[in-house]
């Protein structure tokens, strides 16, 4: 497969996620087909992950998963509302690992 014909259409996915006010729902077949793979196995997803990163994508959940059939949520990190959803994952993820499930405040 051609890398340029895969940087293509996955700058066409930042830009649909852009038109989208920067968050948008999808699911992993897409990605899959958007990044022109065949299976979703370990080495494709780390390759996909990466992909979205250069591109300022982020998604949800925070590991892609082997199913295709999974929804993920995309999101741009160069855009207000992909910023707020980044930062609400990075909270509700911290208060799910404090030991109470809530911050202590001194």
């Amino acid at each position: 497969m051609a890398t340029s014909k895969r940087q293509t259409r996955l700058d066409l996915l930042h830009e649909e996620v852009r038109r989208a006010g920067g968050v948008l729902p999808s699911t992993m077949a897409y990605l899959r087909d958007t990044y022109r793979a065949g299976r979703l196995g370990h080495l494709v997803r780390a390759d996909i992950a990466a992909a979205l990163r250069q591109r300022q994508l982020a998604y949800w959940p925070t590991v892609l998963p082997e199913d295709a059939r999974h929804p993920v949520l995309l999101y741009c990190l160069d855009l207000p509302a992909g910023q707020a959803m980044h930062a609400a994952f990075l909270l509700a993820h911290h208060e799910a690992a404090s030991p109470s499930g809530k911050e202590q405040v001194a």
